[in-house]
């Protein structure tokens, strides 16, 4: 089975000017979503395979600023006055 959630990396926002909300850690390693609470990265996510056999490489890392492996997962914000 696999779940998914309505977000993508920050990375891949094509307009700037369009509001966006967190609402995620992106692991480009394994691209699976973890809770914006998350300190390390660790296999409960938030959403993503449920069946994993390999442990993704950045496994018991910690989500610091800057980190080459994470980003945070945005979603659109659509507002009502167009």
């Amino acid at each position: 089975m696999f779940r998914a959630i309505y977000a993508i990396p920050e990375s891949q926002i094509i307009s700037p000017d369009k509001k966006t909300k967190r609402v995620a850690k992106f692991c480009k390693i394994c691209y699976e979503f973890f809770p914006l609470y998350a300190l390390t990265h660790k296999h409960y996510t938030l959403l993503g395979k449920d069946h994993v056999q390999v442990t993704c490489s950045c496994e018991g890392s910690e989500f610091t600023e800057g980190a080459e492996w994470w980003e945070y997962a945005v979603v659109e914000i659509i507002s009502d006055e167009q």
